[in-house]
């Protein structure tokens, strides 16, 4: 676990009060990983979390940028890719190995959330 996952998840824990479970392996093609998932015990509000930060000066803002299926696999592409909103949706949110994690933990599409936590 990278320490902004750390950061996020106290956070999530201790001032939010939700339950939470780090780094939640999906398996399948590419072994996707969920960052965060948390579940908001007063509300039954479920959250898949992801954490992007970057230190590097030319790669650090997330971008609304146009995103090529794949394009984060491409060696020079890679790092501005994953910066991208496109990818988060496509590889972090979007997945189908994702999907069915988060329905084995009783998430329907219409009720889950998403937030990712970056800074620029």
């Amino acid at each position: 676990m990278e320490t902004t996952e750390k950061i996020v998840e106290a956070y999530v824990r201790y001032v939010k009060g939700w339950a939470t479970i780090p780094n939640l392996r999906c398996g399948g093609q590419g072994q996707k990983e969920i960052d965060l998932f948390a579940i908001n015990p007063v509300t039954d509000e479920r959250w898949h979390i992801e954490t992007s930060v970057s230190i590097a000066s030319g790669f650090s803002k997330l971008t609304n940028d146009f995103y090529e299926e794949g394009e984060h696999k491409i060696r020079v592409k890679a790092a501005t890719a994953r910066r991208k909103l496109g990818s988060f949706m496509a590889e972090k949110f979007g997945h189908p190995a994702v999907s069915a994690k988060l329905a084995e933990y009783g998430c329907q599409e219409s009720g889950l959330k998403r937030a990712i936590v970056t800074w620029d």
